[in-house]
């Protein structure tokens, strides 16, 4: 069944004609559906939302801004990318991820100017990083 894109609201796919009325307000294909509605008004107010990702091996992730992504899972390699701003939002991009035993491949937006630098990655540690206005900070505990 199909998803509004923030929420995960389900969209029905009922093909039956008994609620149709109801089924293309939720998820008209002629106009902006009320789950796309709540959806975008959740994603352009929701500033506590955390999504955990506990996937081994690479991981290559859009973040939507002010989500915090927490990276659970053994990394080789995290390829963050930033999803569009929202127009009128202080847009702030963070997360968090563990190191191992073995020091995961990092991959940044180029654009990004990081405060003191970036550091280097050490294992069996945890960091955090915030990314506003192509600026950002990573630290370490």
């Amino acid at each position: 069944m199909p998803k509004s894109s923030y929420l995960g609201l389900e969209l029905t796919d009922d093909s039956s004609t008994k609620f149709q009325t109801w089924r293309e307000s939720i998820n008209s294909s002629a106009q902006t559906s009320n789950a796309q509605i709540i959806d975008k008004f959740a994603s352009e107010s929701d500033n506590s939302r955390m999504i955990e990702i506990d996937t081994d091996g690479a991981v290559t992730q859009s973040q939507l801004p002010n989500v915090f992504y927490n990276y659970t899972g053994n990394l080789t390699s995290l390829s963050i990318t930033l999803a569009t701003a929202i127009a009128n939002r202080a847009c702030e991009y963070n997360g968090q991820f563990v190191t191992g035993e073995t020091i995961p491949t990092l991959v940044f937006p180029s654009n990004i100017v990081w405060i003191n630098n970036f550091p280097d990655i050490e294992a069996n540690k945890t960091y955090q990083f915030s990314i506003m206005n192509n600026i950002g900070v990573i630290v370490s505990a």
